[in-house]
């Protein structure tokens, strides 16, 4: 039986190995990673702004654009993994790696939530002033860097799950993105 087949760059090589990742998929999860981060990069410099009251309209719209795009990677990523990891869930550490990967899915949905939810009602009347700038910006900081470190966690886990099963150039692209959003 022949390997499967991926294109790299303009000619077409196997993937290595027994059942390989859809590196199709891959690619995509990355794309988000790449969305993601340069979302939290934006709400990062919004939040180093406050207290300017002028800068909560741009903070509601990256929350907004920030759950929404959070959503739909959480999406593709639980189907991928499914997919992918189907047999990883019987196992303690493919079981761990797999939960926690939700868990933080989840905790990020809500950072959001809770985020576009104080970041609307912000000084929409006298009498609701909303939270203090000091209390948004941790908000802030918590939604983005929970984000960042989800992404993280997700890259550490498929090197994990998927260590016999991702070809050399998807291994690659997990530890450069990784290796790029890694602040020292």
């Amino acid at each position: 039986m022949l390997a499967p087949l991926r294109p790299v760059g303009l000619g077409i090589r196997p993937i290595p190995g027994p059942n390989p990742l859809a590196e199709a998929a891959l690619l995509r999860l990355l794309a988000d990673h790449r969305a993601l981060h340069t979302l939290c990069d934006a709400l990062e410099s919004v939040a180093d702004t406050l207290p300017d009251l002028t800068k909560d309209a741009a903070a509601l719209q990256l929350c907004r654009e920030l759950a929404l795009t959070h959503a739909a990677h959480g999406a593709r990523a639980a189907r991928f993994m499914a997919e992918s990891f189907a047999d990883a869930r019987q196992s303690p550490l493919g079981g761990l790696l797999l939960g926690q990967i939700a868990d933080r899915h989840t905790a990020d949905s809500l950072h959001f939530q809770d985020l576009i939810a104080a970041l609307a009602t912000r000084g929409a009347a006298p009498e609701t002033p909303g939270a203090a700038p000091e209390t948004l910006a941790y908000m802030l900081r918590c939604g983005f860097d929970g984000c960042r470190r989800a992404m993280n966690f997700e890259v550490l886990a498929l090197l994990t799950l998927g260590r016999d099963r991702l070809s050399d150039h998807g291994r690659a692209l997990l530890i450069e993105g990784l290796r790029s959003r890694t602040r020292v």
